[in-house]
């Protein structure tokens, strides 16, 4: 792209002038994208009229095979430049790309500017040194022995010497550990050695224990919400809030054979405050809605929650009885009992008007994807608390009425502000305190 093209206006975000502080090259070697992408010069268009140029630009890519990977990098590159983080995230929703993976492409590209990237290696081999200060005398050797990714991975892993020590740690509790326990054993290890004072306790739990998968599981969960930082925070506050943490549980996380795992990263309580109290999304006269399981619900969690974020339970837990296509009970895991329902325990803040007063407390609905929640709960909220509307933890953006956050989704302001007070009807009828 000529030069001129790549001037931005006043005031706008510029990239580090230090650039060898994301690649080790020449310093002459700056951060241009690739001429085909052909992306509009916005200099002078206040109005933005190209955005839609940009996510033309994203789906195509998405069309490609790895090189598309480097456009969709390249493109957000742009986008966050020119209009910020926030509308990098409408962007890739345009696109139907994951916020996530956009934002991974568009950090890979960072560090690998156009003149210094190996057209021999995939997007992939690229990806699997990103992080590391010796990147480029990584892809060298690859290039060189003409490495396939994993071989690149095995490399690395001899390198630093952490499938030795894995294998010799996990030897001290079992005769013969699996090349999948080695390798998780190697995760913790590199992890603990770049973040001692983060993942240092999970080595020593390998170590009492001759396990690795509860502590590669707790290491992904960590590095999870620890990336939640960079989610964008949602915008203002809130009457009505709905979250549906991912309650941890300790009972058989050693387990590979555990059906009841979870297959995201889990919180514990004291995480779940620090997450909501960090987003300061209620508002003073609030309902809080918290989905809850059996036993996080018999353990009390809710109680902890509430006390912390000064809430109070208001009596009413609403039970979404899970159901099959012919409207049996649609059974899950459970302790001793096979799990059939989940609940929705309701706390209030402040004064609250309480819509609906024909509410039951039980519903039932068809079972979705794990951990989806059904559109008739959404609803019912619309029809007993006021707007505005968030759903804190979604997996998915709901109506144009709900806002929604999480680390799949980012953050997603309401298409619509609630100009009335429910999406029901009805007026208010009753007044708690």
């Amino acid at each position: 792209m000529p030069a001129e093209k790549a001037a931005l206006n006043p005031g706008q975000h510029e990239w580090p002038r230090d650039r060898d502080d994301y690649v080790q090259g020449p310093a002459s070697a700056q951060f241009s994208l690739s001429d085909n992408l052909a992306l509009p010069d916005l200099t002078d268009d206040p109005d933005r009229l190209y955005f839609d140029r940009y996510i033309e630009q994203l789906r195509d890519a998405r069309k490609e095979t790895d090189g598309g990977r480097w456009k969709q990098g390249d493109v957000a590159c742009e986008i966050e430049t020119r209009y910020g983080e926030r509308d990098l995230q409408k962007a890739a929703e345009a696109a139907d790309i994951s916020y996530g993976t956009l934002r991974r492409y568009r950090w890979v590209s960072i560090q690998f500017p156009e003149s210094v990237r190996r057209r021999t290696l995939s997007f992939s081999h690229h990806e699997a040194v990103a992080a590391r200060d010796d990147r480029l005398k990584w892809l060298a050797r690859a290039e060189a022995g003409g490495w396939t990714k994993r071989q690149l991975l095995d490399e690395l892993a001899a390198a630093d010497d952490y499938q030795p020590k894995a294998r010799e740690l996990l030897l001290e509790g079992r005769s013969n550990p699996s090349k999948i326990a080695v390798n998780q054993a190697a995760d913790v290890l590199r992890a603990a050695h770049r973040e001692p004072d983060r993942f240092g306790d999970l080595v020593e739990k390998i170590t009492r224990n001759g396990r690795a998968t509860g502590a590669r599981r707790e290491l992904g969960r960590r590095e999870t919400w620890h990336g939640l930082n960079e989610v964008p925070p949602p915008v203002g506050r809130y009457q009505t809030v709905v979250a549906d943490p991912p309650w941890l549980y300790a009972a058989r996380q050693d387990d590979e054979s555990n059906c009841a795992a979870s297959p995201y990263p889990m919180q514990t309580v004291p995480e779940i405050i620090e997450t909501i109290r960090a987003l300061d999304v209620l508002a003073d006269d609030c309902f809080f809605w918290l989905w809850s399981t059996n036993l996080a619900l018999g353990e009390g969690r809710h109680l902890q929650i509430f006390d912390a974020l000064g809430l109070t339970f208001s009596g009413s837990i609403i039970t979404w009885c899970k159901a099959d296509k012919d409207g049996k009970p649609s059974l899950g895991v459970g302790e001793r009992i096979r799990g059939a329902s989940e609940h929705i325990i309701l706390a209030t803040r402040g004064r609250v008007t309480l819509g609906a007063r024909d509410v039951p407390s039980w519903f039932t609905t068809p079972r979705g994807r794990h951990s989806e929640k059904p559109d008739e709960f959404y609803t019912l909220v619309e029809t007993v608390s006021p707007g505005p509307w968030i759903d804190l933890y979604a997996r998915r953006r709901r109506s144009g009425l709900w806002a929604v956050w999480g680390n799949e989704v980012g953050f997603i302001p309401a298409e619509q502000a609630a100009a009335r007070p429910y999406a029901s009807a009805r007026s208010p009828q009753e007044t708690m305190t």
